[in-house]
């Protein structure tokens, strides 16, 4: 699925949300500065913005992903306001995650996933609870070139990282962030 130029939402395109991905199809925007899929959620109306569970073969890319907001829900309606990974190994390249929120993993939640993360930004995102940024579990991700800043959590500003099979698949990121008892990296 090719996104023209644009702001993908309830409000300006009656977009409803969560965009849910299916195997062997990819969300390709035309930049991350002018495709963005906004879910508007808040307290009142919350949204994730894109779920994938148990998915193979996608590339998400070039857009802004923004709007999320699912902190109140319990047990894993509560995870990923920007994007939900359950069993799935994306690529997931060129993309922004900014002003998400959820209970944990604010920006991205992945569980027993390896995507292949490139060339991210991922900010200003929040968890009531752990991972503002990204929160991974049981999951092998590879991280490349992501910058990761002013997210914040109660544990894990920027990422929270548990039961996960390789903690060393950084390279090139750069993280600063605001967390009650960790501030950057929790594992």
């Amino acid at each position: 699925i090719n996104l023209t130029e644009g702001t993908f939402s309830p409000s300006t395109t009656g977009e409803n949300f969560p965009i849910i991905m299916i195997s062997n199809v990819n969300l390709i925007g035309q930049g991350e500065e002018v495709t963005i899929i906004d879910a508007e959620g808040s307290e009142e109306n919350p949204r994730r913005v894109i779920t994938m569970e148990y998915c193979e073969n996608n590339i998400i890319s070039d857009l802004t992903i923004k709007g999320g907001s699912i902190e109140e829900e319990s047990g894993w309606g509560n995870c990923g306001g920007g994007m939900f990974l359950i069993l799935s190994d994306p690529i997931l390249t060129n993309l922004v995650f900014n002003g998400n929120v959820a209970g944990r993993g604010g920006g991205i939640y992945i569980h027993e996933s390896s995507p292949i993360i490139t060339n991210n930004s991922i900010y200003n995102n929040s968890a009531s609870y752990w991972g503002g940024g990204m929160y991974f579990l049981g999951s092998n991700p590879e991280v490349i070139n992501v910058i990761i800043r002013n997210n914040t959590a109660n544990k894990g500003g920027g990422i929270y990282y548990e039961g996960c099979y390789n903690s060393n698949d950084f390279w090139s990121c750069y993280a600063a962030h605001t967390a009650s008892q960790f501030k950057e990296l929790d594992i």
